[in-house]
């Protein structure tokens, strides 16, 4: 494009000269004769054949786009990778309780039976069931219930079925007091001898004795809503646990029955708080309570309190447990008074 516009403004440039000397001939015409004005004009409008030598340019240097350098796949750096955290032993975990640490203590089971269990309640599995008397040792405490050791086992027990100290002894099964009567060997023959006549010596009459035969209506009849049955039950569990004592003794373990017929944590029926499993140790079994025989300050204990309902103890007075055991239980039990041979208590939870 450059060449052409300089070719065509040299044409241009001519032409002007062209005419310039044109003009400059037209003012000199007088000088000329006819055949050479005639000459230069033939010259003039000859044509003129201008060569014209293109200048010369450098090559073209071909353009070459030169890509932007594309950014580098910004290789993505290599994530420096985290340091791996050094694997630790998890926690175990929190357990849903605590456990208070007490010193080792001596012990035994005082209920029937009883089941140790992983935990301290009845939600965890059991370990194993632990019978009357065994012999336990307690290692820490978490609410109502105590971890003890027992043998090769340890786990968790409730606390009122665990007496400190060592099971009681066992008493040997009493004999029977009749002896079979021996068959009478037969005696020789004797020639009588003749024997003085006397007075025939009376027959001993056998003494009156007190003791009823046992049965409910030779002790108590039916009264203020309970049945002659249920009242012999009661004093032969009152006998039970207080042997030896007196009336007013006597009468505290009656009245801690009562208060738990009153309450709504415990049945309400005799058969049913008497009966209730691993409350009243001297219950080992029906047949076993049915033939003790009450004392009559067993049985005039209750008639003091289920009859005439003249009880003493605070209605939340409903435990109960050998004196010899001292009177500390547990924190869940708050010591209220002693009497006879048994300790009394309140349940604070």
């Amino acid at each position: 494009m450059i060449v052409r516009r300089a070719a065509q403004l040299f044409i241009l440039a001519m032409l002007l000269c062209t005419l310039s000397g044109c003009m400059a001939s037209a003012r000199t015409m007088n000088f000329y004769t006819q055949d050479e004005l005639d000459a230069r004009t033939r010259a003039v409008s000859a044509p003129v054949v201008i060569e014209i030598t293109p200048l010369p340019t450098k090559p073209a240097t071909p353009f070459v786009a030169t890509p932007s350098p594309s950014p580098s796949p910004s290789a993505s750096p290599t994530p420096t990778p985290s340091p791996t955290p050094s694997l630790e032993p998890s926690a175990s975990p929190t357990p849903a309780f605590t456990v208070e640490e007490i010193d080792d203590r001596k012990a035994y089971l005082n209920a029937g039976s009883a089941n140790l269990r992983t935990g301290p309640g009845t939600g965890y599995d059991v370990v194993r069931e632990l019978s009357e008397n065994a012999k336990l040792t307690v290692t820490g405490e978490s609410g109502e219930w105590l971890r003890v050791s027992a043998g090769e086992y340890e786990g968790f027990v409730l606390a009122e079925f665990v007496e400190y100290g060592s099971p009681p002894t066992q008493k040997p099964t009493e004999k029977p007091t009749t002896k079979p009567t021996a068959t009478p060997k037969p005696s020789a023959t004797a020639t009588p001898k003749p024997t003085a006549t006397g007075t025939p010596s009376a027959t001993a009459t056998p003494e009156p004795t007190d003791t009823p035969s046992g049965g409910a209506n030779d002790y108590f009849t039916d009264a203020n809503g309970y049945t002659a049955d249920e009242l012999l039950l009661i004093a032969q569990v009152v006998h039970e646990e207080s042997k030896g004592t007196s009336v007013e003794a006597q009468a505290a373990v009656a009245n801690a029955i009562y208060n738990r017929l009153k309450s709504s944590k415990f049945p309400d029926t005799v058969e049913g708080v008497i009966y209730q499993k691993n409350q009243y140790t001297v219950v080992k079994s029906k047949e076993q309570i049915a033939a003790v025989k009450p004392s009559s300050k067993a049985v005039e204990a209750v008639m003091r309190i289920f009859v005439n309902e003249d009880t003493f103890l605070p209605e939340n007075v409903m435990y109960f447990r050998a004196a010899s055991k001292g009177t500390y239980w547990s924190a869940k039990y708050e010591y209220y008074a002693t009497y006879g041979n048994n300790c009394f208590f309140i349940y604070i939870g």
